[in-house]
């Protein structure tokens, strides 16, 4: 796997650490599937952390992931126990990709963005206090 998932109770937050070769449609299934039943046996929502500063995906595999994680049924943007998103990254491409999703076409979804996985850890310890 080219992910991992990292629960974190205390600051209610998820991190999901992405590798460079994540982006193939059965591993993006794998990982909305895992992180769906994460959410399932929470008892309190969290936000959820993604750090795709590794990740390299072609436009190919970001509307994959899309489709995959925002736009299907089961949706994990739309979780009840998921309070929020946070993504880090540096990539233009991915914040301008992170900027068409917070439009009424994918929902208005509300990311933020933040440029390391430090920066996102402080925003949740603040939100947790």
């Amino acid at each position: 796997m080219s992910y991992s998932i990292e629960h974190f109770p205390e600051l209610s937050v998820v991190v999901i650490d992405f590798g460079e070769d994540f982006g193939s449609v059965e591993e993006i299934t794998a990982f909305a599937s895992e992180l769906n039943r994460l959410y399932n046996a929470l008892s309190a929502p969290v936000y959820q952390i993604a750090d795709v500063s590794r990740m390299k995906l072609d436009f190919e595999q970001a509307m994959d992931v899309i489709r995959l994680t925002v736009r299907s049924d089961k949706s994990i943007m739309k979780h009840p126990n998921n309070k929020g998103v946070v993504v880090v990254t540096t990539s233009r491409f991915y914040q301008l990709m992170i900027k068409g999703l917070n439009s009424a076409a994918f929902g208005m979804l509300k990311l933020q963005v933040f440029e390391s996985l430090d920066a996102a850890m402080t925003w949740a310890r603040e939100q947790a206090a």
